[in-house]
């Protein structure tokens, strides 16, 4: 099933896009039943760090953006689609923010995003909503020196060069390219690992227990792809992997 419902997510995404231009842009309206709610987390991994230039280094801190079906979103507010940029103020979404998780919903699979490098979370929202609609819990990862975060203070931290890909890099051998990307995939996996222990807690104190965490499903995109197909790697609850644009790791390449 949940291999069928990310097929047609992705479908709605990517081919099925046509709007007309206004002042306004609203996303695409997600077809399951359920209405989606959506928030957000700043994590900060006390045993890792992330540089922010070379002589500045912080503890490394990651953001979550969570969208699960919710019954009722009575006097609730829209969520906006990306709450700290000035870039995305007329663009509307289909969530509501701090809405409790739909009381019919049990064991709610697990789907998680990892953005390619460059890109922040909230650019695959459509996908997440359609997913959240379809009784999903979703949840996309802002990654520090792999894509953009802008942390709550207004601060952003743009990626880091040295995971820019170099020109022909993508022709190969394969060696060369395994070799280039095995520093920020390690970084990554690590990443979405933490995002893991952080969900397992935080679903018996917000989420009741309705999140299914043996049961996952991954999606990544560009380098967040070998990210993905990393951590379905190491990770035996992940039932479904998609990649868009993304290298596998060698231990799931075809």
């Amino acid at each position: 099933m949940i291999k069928s419902v990310i097929a047609i997510a992705f479908y709605l995404v990517f081919i099925y896009q046509g709007y007309t231009q206004t002042d306004t842009l609203q996303l695409i309206k997600p077809t399951g039943k359920y209405t989606v709610g959506t928030s957000i987390y700043e994590w900060v991994d006390q045993t890792r760090v992330m540089k922010i230039r070379p002589d500045f280094i912080q503890k490394r801190t990651i953001i979550a953006q969570f969208w699960f079906p919710v019954s009722s979103v009575e006097n609730l507010k829209s969520a906006p689609y990306a709450s700290l940029s000035k870039d995305y103020t007329k663009t509307l979404t289909n969530s509501f923010l701090r809405a409790p998780i739909s009381l019919d919903i049990e064991n709610a699979p697990l789907i998680l995003i990892v953005p390619g490098r460059g890109t922040e979370r909230f650019l695959y929202s459509t996908i997440a909503e359609e997913l959240a609609s379809q009784g999903f819990v979703v949840v996309s990862v802002d990654m520090p020196e792999i894509g953009y975060v802008t942390y709550q203070d207004g601060f952003t931290f743009y990626p880091s060069d040295e995971f820019k890909t170099p020109n022909g890099m993508m022709a190969g051998p394969y060696e060369r390219v395994d070799e280039f990307y095995e520093k920020p995939t390690e970084m990554g996996y690590e990443d979405i690992s933490f995002v893991i222990d952080k969900i397992k807690k935080l679903n018996t104190i917000a989420f009741n227990g309705k999140i299914d965490l043996n049961n996952i499903g991954v999606f990544g995109h560009s380098l967040g792809g070998r990210i993905a197909g990393e951590f379905t790697a190491r990770c035996k609850k992940v039932k479904a992997l998609v990649t868009m644009e993304g290298i596998p790791p060698r231990d799931v390449r075809y």
